[in-house]
């Protein structure tokens, strides 16, 4: 969030003599499924077994066994794992078309100046398409204030800044 809202506040510097159309923009968008998408291959099964109690397995009880066949969430690498993908996909977009995407685990934000938001956006948008990732519907956001991360993000042409939200 501190390197956002830095973000935020450069574009509103550097961009002060285009007017609105250089205020801060931000964007935020979601992968669908994050973890559940991403296929184990079947012989690293045995590495992602989880045993779980259960009274009714026999006479007194035993373990259930499951194989996870996607990254399981809460792994102890998951979040690693998971972030090796998100940051490529951040750095197609850094290196291809230049654009300060940023990434936190699966919740991917930008800030950028509203005249250039749109083209972002479908950047963003197409480049998760050649990739394969399907994102989440409902969670795209192009706005001058949104809500990430537990936090109200906000800026003007005068001043950037965030605030906790009521359920954090």
């Amino acid at each position: 969030l501190e390197t956002l809202l830095s973000s935020a506040h450069l574009v509103r510097n550097i961009f002060a003599d285009w007017g609105e159309d250089g205020s801060p923009a931000f964007a935020k968008g979601n992968h669908e499924k994050a973890y559940r998408q991403w296929p184990v291959k079947q012989e690293d099964y045995p590495l992602l077994v989880t045993f779980v109690w259960n009274d009714a397995v026999g006479d007194h009880g035993g373990y259930e066994v499951y194989a996870h066949r996607a990254l399981p969430f809460g792994a102890m690498a998951a979040v690693l794992l998971y972030t090796q993908i998100s940051q490529g996909v951040c750095m197609c977009l850094r290196r291809i078309f230049s654009i300060p995407q940023q990434a936190y685990v699966d919740d991917f934000l930008r800030v950028g100046p509203v005249l250039w938001a749109g083209l972002q956006e479908l950047a963003f948008r197409r480049i998760h398409a050649l990739l394969g990732i399907p994102l989440k519907h409902g969670k795209e956001d192009l706005s001058k204030c949104l809500e990430a991360l537990g936090h109200r993000i906000a800026a003007t042409a005068m001043w950037a800044g965030l605030q906790l939200t009521e359920k954090r």
